[in-house]
C-alpha cells in the first residue's frame, strides 16, 4: 500500500510538470508567461527555462527536474524534455496498474534518466545515422565542383528553427528575412538580390539569445517600436551596431530627448 501510495503521488508530480512545459512545446507550443517568487515575470518558450525557474518544494519534483536538466546539459536536445517528461507519466501509469510492487526496486529516477540518456547517445544517433540518413535533406547543392548551399533547403532549415520559437503565424516570414539575410552576407561573385518584404510584426516578442549585443543590467530590458524607424535606419544598406555600455546610454538618451520633442 504504501509502495502504490508513492507511486500515485509520483504520477501527480510528473502531470503537473508536463502540464507546464507541453504548453511550449512543439509547432502548436505558444509562449508560457510565469512570475518566480522574486517577483520577477518571466515569458519564454524554453521548458528548460521554465523548470529552472519553478520554486519547487516537493523533493520528487526536484528530482524530476535535475534528471531532466541533467540530460539537457548534455545533449542540448530542447524537445527531448518534454518526451522525458512524457514517458516518465506513462512509466508511472503503467507501473500504477501492473508493476506497482516492483517500482522501488527497479524504477529509480536516476537509472530512468541515465537509461534515456544511453539510448540517444548510444543507440538512437546510430539508428538516424544507418537508417534515416537516405532520407535526410541536405542544405548543400549535388554539384561536383564545389559545395555550395541550396536556397530552399536552407529556407526549410530555418522554417523548423524558427517554428519552435516565434510560433507558426511568423515563422515562414522570419525564415525568409533571415535566409535573404544570410545569403546576403556571404561573399558572391553574382550577388544575391536586396531584402524587398519588411512590415512590422505585432505582438513578436524576440528574447535576447537572437541578439548580439544586451546590457543584462538597468532598468531597460525591452524596448518597443510604435512609430516609424527614421530613414537612417530603415534605408537599404544602412547596419547599425552597438558596441558598447557607452554607446547603448547615449543612443537611449537620444531616443528620450527625441520622444520628449
Amino acid at each position: 500500500m504504501a509502495a502504490a501510495g508513492s507511486v500515485k503521488a509520483a504520477l501527480q508530480v510528473a502531470q503537473a510538470l508536463e502540464t507546464i512545459v507541453s504548453g511550449c512545446v512543439g509547432p502548436e507550443g505558444r509562449q508560457v508567461l510565469c512570475t518566480k517568487p522574486t517577483g520577477e515575470v518571466l515569458l519564454s518558450r524554453d521548458g528548460g527555462r521554465l523548470l529552472a525557474a519553478l520554486h519547487l518544494e516537493h523533493p520528487l519534483a526536484r528530482v524530476m527536474v535535475a534528471c531532466v536538466s541533467s540530460h539537457l546539459r548534455k545533449t542540448g536536445d530542447e524537445d527531448f524534455k518534454q518526451s522525458q517528461d512524457q514517458e516518465k507519466d506513462s512509466l508511472i501509469s503503467k507501473n500504477i496498474q501492473t508493476h506497482g510492487r516492483h517500482w522501488k526496486t527497479c524504477c529509480r529516477w536516476k537509472c530512468i534518466s541515465q537509461a534515456l540518456l544511453t539510448f540517444q547517445t548510444q543507440i538512437l544517433d546510430y539508428v538516424v545515422d544507418q537508417y534515416l540518413s537516405r532520407h535526410f535533406l541536405s542544405i548543400f547543392s549535388s554539384s561536383a565542383k564545389e559545395r555550395t548551399l541550396c536556397r530552399s533547403s536552407f529556407e526549410l532549415l530555418l522554417e523548423a528553427y524558427f517554428c519552435g520559437r516565434v510560433g507558426r503565424n511568423n515563422h515562414s516570414f522570419i525564415s525568409q528575412l533571415m535566409c535573404d539575410y544570410f545569403f546576403k552576407c556571404m561573399p558572391c561573385e553574382s550577388g544575391f538580390e536586396e531584402v524587398l518584404n519588411s512590415r512590422i510584426l505585432a505582438g513578436l516578442v524576440l528574447h535576447r539569445d537572437f541578439s548580439v549585443y544586451c546590457p543584462a543590467e538597468g532598468d531597460i530590458r525591452i524596448a518597443l517600436v510604435t512609430e516609424t524607424i527614421e530613414p537612417l535606419f530603415s534605408t537599404s544598406g544602412s547596419e547599425f551596431i552597438l558596441n558598447s555600455e557607452a554607446q547603448f546610454q547615449h543612443l537611449s538618451f537620444g531616443l528620450w530627448k527625441g520622444q520628449k520633442q
